[in-house]
């Protein structure tokens, strides 16, 4: 059983790291603890780090914010070259951590007609600690 100050630790530090990386990456005016990750025109797309519990599980959760138009291959069979697809990770020399869990992709249609599977939008990929 992870204690509730062994969490509040990881969590710390994962925000200490993620701090740094927003200093070295674009941060999001509209939400200063996020790094751009992508823009193109007016389509943004960001994401943070939280400390979260998804029933009995703790965790963290990379929430991603962004637009419809700018969007993350859920597939490796039909994102546009391989290594495309969205891939989510955790690591800390004082926790394990299980398999993401990623949510339900929705279909998107690109400009020459292909239907892929992505992540748009406002979206979370959950992270289990698991020991």
């Amino acid at each position: 059983m992870v204690s509730k100050e062994s969490l509040l630790v990881c969590a710390a530090w994962l925000v200490c790291i993620f701090a740094i990386i927003s200093a070295a990456a674009g941060q999001d005016a509209n939400d200063p603890g996020a790094v751009e990750l992508a823009r193109h025109e007016t389509a943004v797309s960001s994401a943070h780090i939280e400390a979260v519990r998804a029933g009995q599980e703790h965790g963290v959760a990379v929430v991603f914010t962004g637009s419809h138009d700018l969007h993350y291959y859920a597939n490796p069979e039909t994102a546009t070259a391989p290594g495309f697809e969205l891939k989510v990770a955790a690591a800390s020399d004082d926790f394990d951590f299980g398999e993401p869990v990623f949510p339900q992709w929705e279909m998107f249609t690109d400009p020459v007609g292909s239907r892929v599977e992505v992540y748009a939008g406002d979206f979370a990929v959950f992270i289990p600690i698991t020991a």
